[in-house]
């Protein structure tokens, strides 16, 4: 098996947590799911190879463009809601928080101002990132790319 989305889809339907089981509660996870891997990951990982090259100014006007588009999206969203699926931790959040936490510690000068500017946003970011097991992964992601 490959692809992040259906790991993480499979590995929730194993053991019976972070996706409900059925019913509305379960798209709008996956949704947003979806949402974080066809628009976030490719738009933030091509925001960040553009601005790495330095070459091409339109791409990376376009890239911060979108980025910042699709952090609207997510405060909107996050100011309804206490996580992105809904106001449970879901598979949703595993996905997409570590992209957030790069496009922060990586993409500054691109996307800092717009990042400490979204209340809700920073509110999630707080929340997730003090679960045990988010700090015990981001620590572990962090040691095995040194």
């Amino acid at each position: 098996m490959f692809e992040s989305g259906a790991i993480l889809t499979y590995l929730a339907e194993r053991h019976g947590r972070l996706l409900p089981a059925q019913g509305p509660a379960r798209y709008q996870v996956l949704t947003w799911l979806h949402w974080q891997i066809g628009g976030v990951g490719p738009m933030i990982g091509q925001l960040g190879a553009f601005s790495r090259q330095g070459d091409n100014p339109d791409a990376t006007t376009h890239f911060v463009r979108e980025a910042e588009r699709l952090l609207g999206v997510l405060e909107g969203q996050l100011s309804r809601t206490g996580h992105l699926g809904g106001d449970g931790y879901s598979i949703a959040d595993v996905a997409l928080y570590p992209w957030i936490v790069a496009a922060g510690e990586r993409l500054g000068p691109q996307l800092g101002e717009t990042l400490a500017g979204k209340a809700s946003l920073q509110r999630w970011l707080k929340s997730v990132g003090e679960r045990p097991a988010v700090q015990r992964a981001m620590a572990w992601q962090g040691t095995a790319q040194g």
